[in-house]
């Protein structure tokens, strides 16, 4: 048996990272050939992540053209889509044309974030349709099986096909593991990392920022590590500079996948705001960041939105909390407290490495394809 994982981003994005190379590692254990064609390591030439979502749509076809030749020369039993973006053009035409067949892994609802054919009719090609809601319908349909991360998204996609499987975006939990404190650290500091991909990321690090604030306030000696990129982190800069000046915050940027774990070393309180209750993508995701923090042994406050409710124990393994004064007041509770914040980030952790691993969610999936037929 083998099996294609083809993924649009490359092995620093975490949903390709986790949900191509990681779930391919782990069918590999249990004796399936499986590989993986990313766009971005195979076929970009070295574009960044941003680069590949700003390819006109010759240079599209033109890696849809050379994916389609890796796959025909791979003949793989089956095909494992990542996303619905332009990566997914090529192998969902082979199976059309009666090549091989596919399953749909959908971790974020992307509708309206998609990046397709600019030209309507490439996607009519290629997909049989122009609206990505019908793109997504037709392809989730055509799937002999869809794998989610999130109960949202298997809600959504079992209006589509019978077989759905619910499998997390987890974490290596023997990478991300709990570091001890450097000496002498006096601080209490929270920690985010993530992209500002846009308007809707920037209002929920804004969010951050104003409850920060407000604790900050009432307790000195707290600090705010910011590790992340994306389009709009420059206005992340110019909104600490301007509106919150002389506070403890500082901006790491962008950091590899293998540094993660050295950046949340030094961070005591991980903080997750999704202030869009109600937003389609903000309902289904699967945060990778939130298994970090929980792999790291770290407490967190996250907001009471989505999956994050089915994931979080409140007050036990994480806090839950909405608005600006509810999700300060728990921060500040963490921050005053340290046997608190060891507590509930040992359960953390244990909750991570016994229902997030890797290696636990590949073995669903394992099985998953099995119970399916398919491996």
């Amino acid at each position: 048996m083998s099996v294609l994982f083809i993924g649009l981003s490359g092995y620093s994005y975490p949903y390709v990272r986790v949900r191509c190379y990681g779930f391919a590692d782990e069918l590999r254990k249990r004796g399936v050939t499986a590989s993986v064609l990313s766009f971005r390591d195979h076929l970009s030439g070295g574009l960044s992540e941003l680069e590949m979502w700003d390819r006109g749509d010759g240079q599209k076809i033109a890696m849809n053209v050379r994916a389609a030749g890796r796959i025909l020369r791979a003949r793989p039993d089956l095909c494992y889509i990542q996303k619905i973006h332009y990566n997914a053009a090529a192998p969902y035409l082979l199976s059309r044309s009666g090549m091989a067949p596919f399953v749909l892994d959908y971790d974020d609802w992307d509708e309206g974030i998609e990046c397709l054919f600019a030209r309507r009719w490439l996607n009519r090609f290629f997909f049989g349709h122009e609206r990505y809601a019908d793109i997504l319908k037709a392809v989730a349909s055509g799937a002999k099986a869809c794998v989610v991360s999130s109960r949202y998204l298997k809600e959504r996609l079992s209006e589509y096909n019978s077989a759905v499987c619910l499998i997390p975006t987890g974490v290596d939990t023997g990478m991300f593991s709990p570091n001890p404190r450097r000496a002498g650290h006096e601080k209490v500091v929270f920690g985010w990392s993530g992209v500002v991909w846009g308007e809707m990321m920037l209002a929920n690090v804004v969010f951050m920022l104003e409850c920060f604030r407000r604790v900050a306030a009432r307790l000195p000696g707290v600090a705010l590590r910011i590790a992340g990129a994306g389009q709009l982190m420059t206005g992340v800069k110019e909104i600490i500079s301007r509106d919150y000046r002389g506070l403890d915050i500082a901006i790491t940027g962008w950091l590899p996948y293998e540094r993660m774990p050295e950046f949340l070393g030094g961070v005591d309180v991980g903080l997750l705001p999704l202030i869009q209750k109600g937003n389609p993508w903000v309902e289904g995701k699967s945060p990778t960041k939130f298994f970090e923090y929980m792999a790291m042994g770290l407490p967190t406050v996250a907001s009471r939105v989505g999956e994050l409710s089915h994931i979080v124990s409140d007050g036990e393994d994480g806090f839950l909390a909405e608005g600006e004064d509810e999700f300060s007041e728990r921060m500040g509770e963490l921050a005053a407290d340290a046997d608190l914040r060891r507590k509930m980030g040992s359960s953390a952790r244990n909750k991570a490495v016994g229902q997030y691993d890797i290696g636990a969610l590949g073995l669903r999936l394992y099985a998953f394809l099995n119970r399916a037929g398919l491996c």
